[in-house]
């Protein structure tokens, strides 16, 4: 029967490139998880965050999305989003303005898919729209695969909204429209960072170094399987009693600068804003220590670049798991961080 085995629940369908994850559940209040599962991908299913062969992605898909309605989403690397302000017209005239506003900032050659949102905080004269355009051969790669499952896919959303959604459902955005927050996924192949002021992505970026360096890392380190040094970093992470600490410690400090100057980047633009709270998501912030570690330097760095004091819960992991309770503990559901996307995509409902 697959993930659907309660009316009115979607499946939310996060491809990466290690896997599919896969999160069924109901929008509250409060949410309700009813299953969820993660399935390995073939190693070059997914290149750069899109799907190269749409036959290896419906392979795992048939199993888990064979009834119902699913999400999914495309990465930062594939989409660009912009809040744009424009004189109050109709939304026709809108659409065709978009259309020649688009070509200033789409930085790749080819198709692409549009999509806008005009937001309730225009008022007067003017008009605030949240442009979203993506790649079409990412979005159409996706869609093949999902028909190649036999699964009707309900939307393509983006990923960085979708983890939204579910921070919000886990009560970590009390008011998803104030504030300015970050939202670090640290995934298998890359790592996205994007900041969030007033409940709107403002700065999106993809870093090239993901949990897969790291294993490949161990693995030279201590001359191993990437198999077991998989397992090797789930257990040590980047700890000091990691046996290939000297290997991954760079890394993760290399990963830590990285992420420090997207928000660097942003905070200098707007020297009036404080940037809350960052959220981690994504199978790498499983590593035992990698919270800590990225606490640990970017709270420095907020205090040395802008004096701001150190402080600490500045970085906050996120355990999606708060919404299974004790239905969902008891069957046994496993949820984690690397579902933070997924479960957000199932509590989708057309925004």
């Amino acid at each position: 029967m697959g993930l659907f085995g309660a009316q009115g629940a979607f499946a939310g369908v996060d491809v990466g490139s290690a896997g599919v994850k896969v999160v069924a559940a109901r929008p509250g209040p409060p949410p309700r998880v009813f299953a969820a599962a993660a399935v390995p991908l073939a190693p070059g299913a997914v290149a750069d965050g899109i799907v190269v062969d749409p036959g290896a992605v419906a392979e795992p898909l048939r199993s888990a999305v064979r009834r119902g309605r699913a999400v999914t989403a495309v990465g930062v690397q594939q989409a660009v989003v912009r809040l744009l302000r424009f004189p109050r017209m109709s939304e026709r005239e809108l659409d065709g303005a978009l259309q020649w506003e688009a070509e200033k900032f789409i930085p790749w050659t080819g198709e692409t898919c549009l999509d806008r949102v005009i937001l309730p905080s225009a008022s007067g004269d003017e008009m605030e729209v949240l442009l979203v355009a993506a790649q079409r051969r990412a979005v159409d790669a996706l869609v093949a695969a999902f028909r190649g499952a036999g699964a009707r896919l309900a939307a393509v959303d983006l990923e960085a909204l979708a983890a939204q959604r579910a921070l919000v459902a886990l009560g970590l955005v009390p008011d998803p429209d104030a504030g300015v927050f970050a939202l670090v996924d640290l995934g298998e192949a890359a790592t996205r960072v994007v900041i969030f002021s007033r409940g709107v992505p403002v700065v999106a970026r993809a870093i090239s170094l993901g949990g897969g360096e790291f294993t490949r890392a161990v693995a030279a380190a201590l001359d191993a399987p990437e198999v077991e040094a998989e397992e090797m970093k789930r257990r040590w992470g980047v700890t000091e009693d990691s046996p290939a600490f000297a290997a991954v410690r760079p890394l993760a400090e290399r990963l830590a600068s990285e992420i420090w100057r997207s928000l660097e980047f942003f905070l200098l633009l707007n020297s009036s804003v404080d940037l809350e709270k960052v959220f981690l998501i994504g199978g790498n912030a499983l590593q035992p220590g990698m919270p800590a570690l990225l606490e640990e330097y970017l709270s420095r760095r907020l205090a040395e670049r802008f004096g701001r004091g150190a402080r600490e819960g500045v970085v906050h992991p996120v355990d999606p798991a708060a919404l299974l309770g004790r239905a969902g503990q008891e069957a046994g559901i496993q949820l984690d961080a690397r579902f933070v996307v997924s479960l957000g995509l199932a509590l989708w409902r057309g925004k």
